[in-house]
């Protein structure tokens, strides 16, 4: 069994498989436009193909070393971004670089499960079928001339908001153990992300109405940074932001070409205290504006690695900083819960079925849907009820975990019921029923929509 997690987000593309995490841009070049300029040598880019006789595409984290962001097929977008063709072509192009990790099946059939992460606007019933529509089924990938066939079911693929896979990396360890810090408390996640902030608020892991979404992303960050410093070529402007600690050297033609290269750390270091100071503080402060509501603050996405933390703490006070959460590669953190989200729907499950006779599953009560959160749009108080996890989420040892411990915790039934010709069918059907019941219940506990 296979799992992949992908969070696509505007500004980068995170994946992760039990053998590699990866953060790409989003964006790509066509082969083409590279070759009619002279770029023969694309690594260690990858070169992909979606179609048998189609186009060949060039997509790789050292992009800005073969033209600019200008001549890239750029997947940023507000509106349906997930439903436009561009979007869809690196979804499969991320599937397709997690497969090369897998090379054993290279000519063979890659049946896989995959968590999908869509940022919390775009959490609607239409866009959700709209993306379960395009992956379910059996594709092609080409991925530097090797080719991998993937099989995606609809019962594997499920769809959860970047900000809930947050949530879940810090709640749960490798081995989805649960940090009560985080699984039993009131926890806010503001997430800087390359379009938009978003904000969500949890309690007990159960989603709560208190959601927005702004269009103060580092996509806007990149265009005041820009204007200030005449830069036309907005790939280069966003590396400024990642060259800490400085000094932010500003090279037009690329990083190897010092002609009309300048020095322009002051004006970085200033419009970077500035968004801090007068963008990021007060929307901080305005959705958690009660810090007796709210037990952590989780600072996530990519934009989160660009606050100047001691103009943050000057703006909002030592108490209110206090309750923030920063983490070393913030922009990983959704896709990582996303990644133990998937071994707790197919990992453990798998394990139980082989190890237990089918037998009747009472239902359990239903759960807050984070679909219904974008529909409220006023603050509630969230509840402090912990959720009890050993009952809503029965995988909570992971793959790690040793085989007798695993036996130890989900024991078979001394007598087995051997099913006779006459009832086998009937047996059969109770198993594939227990397991799809198990995946609902367990998909719902989760807040993690399919």
């Amino acid at each position: 069994m296979v799992i992949f997690a992908l969070d696509i987000g505007n500004k980068g593309i995170k994946m992760k498989s039990e053998r590699g995490e990866y953060l790409y841009p989003a964006s790509y070049f066509l082969a083409d436009t590279l070759l009619k300029q002279g770029v023969m040598a694309f690594e260690p880019n990858f070169v992909f193909r979606l179609e048998q006789e189609g186009p060949l595409f060039v997509w790789g984290r050292e992009l800005e070393q073969l033209g600019t962001i200008e001549e890239r097929i750029d997947t940023f977008g507000y509106t349906d971004r997930v439903k436009q063709k561009k979007v869809l072509r690196i979804l499969f192009f991320a599937l397709g670089r997690l497969a090369l990790d897998f090379p054993e099946v290279l000519n063979e059939t890659l049946d896989l499960k995959v968590v999908l992460g869509v940022s919390t606007p775009e959490m609607t019933d239409e866009i959700m079928a709209a993306l379960k529509a395009q992956l379910v089924g059996q594709h092609k990938l080409e991925v530097n001339g090797r080719v991998f066939t993937v099989v995606l079911k609809e019962e594997n693929v499920s769809i959860a908001s970047q900000n809930l896979g947050t949530l879940l990396n810090f709640a749960f360890d490798e081995k989805l153990e649960r940090n009560s810090r985080f699984s039993e408390a009131r926890v806010g996640v503001f997430n800087i992300g390359g379009g938009a902030i978003s904000v969500n608020q949890f309690a007990s892991l159960n989603p709560t109405p208190r959601l927005s979404s702004h269009k103060e992303g580092v996509q806007e960050l990149i265009k005041t940074l820009g204007s200030k410093i005449n830069g036309n070529n907005l790939s280069q402007v966003e590396a400024l932001f990642y060259q800490k600690p400085g000094p932010y050297i500003y090279a037009p033609h690329g990083r190897g070409n010092q002609d009309a290269s300048k020095d322009v750390s002051q004006e970085v270091r200033r419009v970077l205290e500035n968004y801090t100071r007068f963008t990021l503080a007060p929307l901080l402060t305005s959705q958690f504006s009660d810090l007796d509501k709210v037990d952590t603050i989780v600072l996530s996405g990519g934009g989160a690695r660009l606050i100047v933390q001691p103009a943050l703490q000057d703006e909002i006070g030592q108490h209110y900083f206090e309750r923030l959460l920063f983490s070393d590669l913030p922009e990983m953190s959704s896709v990582r819960g996303f990644y133990k989200a998937g071994r707790s729907l197919w990992e453990q499950e798998l394990m139980e079925v082989k190890v237990q006779p089918a037998k009747a599953v009472t239902p359990t009560p239903p759960r807050t849907d984070i679909h219904a959160l974008h529909t409220v749009s006023h603050p509630v108080e969230a509840s402090r009820q912990p959720v009890n996890l050993k009952e809503q989420v029965t995988m909570t040892q992971g793959s790690e975990t040793p085989q007798k411990e695993k036996q130890a915790e989900v024991r078979p039934q001394k007598q087995e019921v051997k099913p006779t010709p006459s009832n086998e069918r009937v047996a059969l059907r109770e198993v594939e029923e227990t397991l799809a019941q198990r995946l609902r219940e367990t998909q719902s506990k989760w807040g993690i929509r399919s």
